[in-house]
């Protein structure tokens, strides 16, 4: 009996130095997703804190109404590359384990919403979700991106267009489990990264259902907030 269970125990318990290798793939995602790319180029765009303008969110949205297409774009094109560049790297330090890559890339967002460089204020995590449902869902993240912009471009509210990006991503990842084209575990990064990026839109979503959120195009400002007062 005993021997019967050596080759089974040797298949479950993963070696230190895989252990070690999905350890370090989870802090360098968490750290990946922390750097706030929004601060920092509103910092070095207009000098300010975007913290204190605008929502106070550090993504993109915020850095569009409040500084400018141009870093508006450059914070979506480095936030996206936090997603991809935390796969990416999970993808090697895990030999490309789907639990491992899974968890990264819900880590990374993790990051991004709650980020350990700037006192735990950060974005709400759409971009960086986007940037690592490319990685382990090509499929996926297209569809989430094809549902995003017609939505926006119709009802002017970004805010609405991620909320649904983030359902239609899941459902294209549970849709792919379910054929088995991707590996149960990204579930886990479907089903931790879409709650995630919900939550940090709730008070979107409140202000959605009473009529009262701004669109597209509308309500851009350039004034600063006191620090510690909240935004929209």
């Amino acid at each position: 009996m005993e021997h019967a269970l050596v080759p089974f125990l040797a298949l479950r318990a993963p070696s230190a130095s895989v252990a070690a290798g999905h350890v370090l793939a989870l802090v360098l995602a968490y750290l990946l997703g922390s750097i706030p790319s929004g601060l920092i180029i509103g910092k070095v765009t207009r000098g300010i804190d975007i913290r204190y303008h605008g929502s106070g969110a550090t993504g993109t949205t915020n850095v569009l109404r409040t500084v400018g297409v141009g870093p508006a774009a450059a914070v979506l094109v480095a936030d996206v590359a936090k997603g991809v560049g935390a796969l990416l790297i999970a993808r090697g330090l895990t030999t490309a384990s789907p639990l491992g890559m899974a968890l990264a890339g819900s880590l990374a967002v993790a990051g991004h919403n709650w980020p350990l460089f700037s006192r735990f204020r950060g974005g709400r995590g759409t971009t960086v979700a986007v940037g690592g449902l490319a990685i382990i869902s090509p499929v996926g993240a297209v569809s989430g991106v094809l549902a995003f912009l017609p939505t926006v471009l119709l009802s002017r509210y970004v805010s609405l267009g991620s909320v649904v990006a983030v359902l239609v991503g899941m459902l294209a990842v549970t849709s792919l489990v379910a054929a088995h084209r991707l590996p149960s575990e990204h579930l886990l990064f479907a089903y931790t990264v879409g709650p995630m990026v919900l939550w940090r839109h709730r008070a979107n979503i409140r202000r959605l259902l009473q009529g009262t959120e701004s669109r597209l195009g509308r309500g851009l400002s350039f004034g600063g907030r006191k620090p510690g007062e909240k935004g929209q």
